[in-house]
Formats: structure tokens, C-alpha cells, sequence
């Protein structure tokens, strides 16, 4: 993904020519795309997710753009706590908790 100094300004982001922590969240914003995630996933829609579970308490392992066995089992725990099947994989039922998350303040104990 190439970023303009035209989208970094209409986003409100100093352009420095510094990928900083304002920039990597509108990166991983960026993409929308919902696609099945599971163990070997890698990408936006991977870090979108953790990062989203991140911020309300759980803990993924760190925010990397890899699905591995850390989010595979904090994704389990969330469906769980959610009443949705239990199977570590993000589908259409888990996207749905997931993007819910972005409007919840930390709800993990």
C-alpha cells in the first residue's frame, strides 16, 4: 500500500515520511475486508482483528499480522464469552464480536 501526502493529510496525519503509530492504525483500518482467518493467516484483516481484541483486554500475543496459536486461542475465548461456535476460526459470526469490539471500553477480567 503506497500513502500519499493527500491521504495522509485528508486523514489528519503529520506527513514526515515516518510510518508511526498513527499511520499504522489507519493502515490497518484501511482494509475492510473480512476473510476467513485461522491458523497461517497473515495480513491487515489479521492485525485489525488482534488489534481490536487487543484493546479491550484480551491478549493475542502481540499485535503482528500472524495468526498463530496465541490468537487462535484468544479467539476461542472469545466465542465463548460471546454464546457463538467454538472453533478458533474468524468467520462471519466472529467478524461481527470482533468489529463490535471497536465501541467497547476493556470487558476482559
Amino acid at each position: 500500500m503506497i500513502l500519499d501526502q493527500s491521504m495522509g493529510r485528508s486523514k489528519g496525519i503529520t506527513v514526515d515520511g515516518v510510518v508511526g503509530k498513527v499511520t499504522w492504525i489507519n493502515i490497518d483500518e484501511a482494509d475492510q475486508s473480512e476473510p476467513v482467518l485461522n491458523i497461517g493467516s497473515t495480513g491487515l484483516p489479521v492485525r485489525r482483528a488482534q488489534k481490536r481484541m487487543s484493546l479491550v483486554g484480551y491478549d493475542v500475543g502481540g499485535v503482528d499480522g500472524r495468526y498463530g496459536t496465541q490468537t487462535q486461542a484468544t479467539v476461542k475465548k472469545l466465542q465463548q464469552q460471546y454464546g457463538i461456535g467454538v472453533d478458533g476460526v474468524v468467520g462471519p459470526q466472529t467478524w461481527s464480536v470482533i468489529d463490535s469490539l471497536e465501541n467497547e471500553g476493556p470487558i476482559v477480567s
